[in-house]
């Protein structure tokens, strides 16, 4: 489900005690927030915390977070003073739904970047979605996994170049982490992204051949 702007204008001044339940909404109020709501939309999208895609259809996990920042923008107008850290709270609250909405590689980027403890509000899945292509672009011409988009990375070659994604957007990026995960990506294009032979093998044969091992 989703939520209207005119739903937010109001939910934004009823907070605001501008207007009480039901009653009607004035021009020059609806001009003030859409104003203030579109700014928010700019600069969140602007600073990689959360994508409205489209204004007239918010999300029902972001409405109550986007009321309070523009509720908040809003305040001065309506003779109280702009509460920051109720800002803060709602963009690191939008900054959380941006990253648990990604899927496929962009998420488990993201999420092993929560992992290192290196989540930004500059990193989100938007950013790492642009990457991937080039990523991958890079490590096929250099001939450590060859996949040409998401889809053929390997799933053996997936961790490895989860990782390596994830310590290039890191606040301070480690090469280390890269170096080793490249190493294991080009040794399982050299065979092929098959596991190398057990050392048990001659015996599971045995067994199949009813063998010497009785079995």
């Amino acid at each position: 489900m989703s939520q209207t702007q005119a739903q937010l204008i109001t939910s934004v001044l009823e907070d605001l005690s501008a207007i009480g339940i039901g009653e009607s909404v004035a021009a020059a109020d609806t001009t003030l927030v859409t104003k203030r709501y579109t700014t928010a939309v700019s600069d969140l999208t602007a600073r990689r915390i959360y994508t409205v895609t489209n204004t007239n259809a918010i999300a029902d996990e972001a409405f109550p977070h986007l009321v309070r920042i523009v509720a908040e923008l809003c305040a001065p107008s309506f003779g109280r003073e702009t509460k920051v850290d109720l800002i803060g709270a709602s963009e690191a609250a939008l900054a959380s739904i941006a990253r648990h909405a990604a899927t496929g590689l962009t998420k488990s980027v993201l999420d092993q970047l929560e992992t290192w403890g290196g989540g930004t509000a500059t990193v989100d899945a938007t950013l790492v979605a642009a990457r991937i292509q080039g990523w991958l672009d890079d490590l096929n011409e250099r001939g450590i996994m060859l996949a040409s988009e998401e889809d053929e990375v390997p799933s053996a070659a997936m961790p490895h170049l989860i990782r390596w994604g994830a310590a290039q957007l890191a606040p301070k990026p480690s090469f280390d982490v890269m170096e080793l995960a490249e190493r294991r990506m080009r040794e399982q294009t050299r065979r092929g992204y098959r596991p190398p032979p057990l050392a048990f093998e001659p015996v599971l044969k045995g067994r199949a051949l009813g063998g010497t091992y009785g079995w």
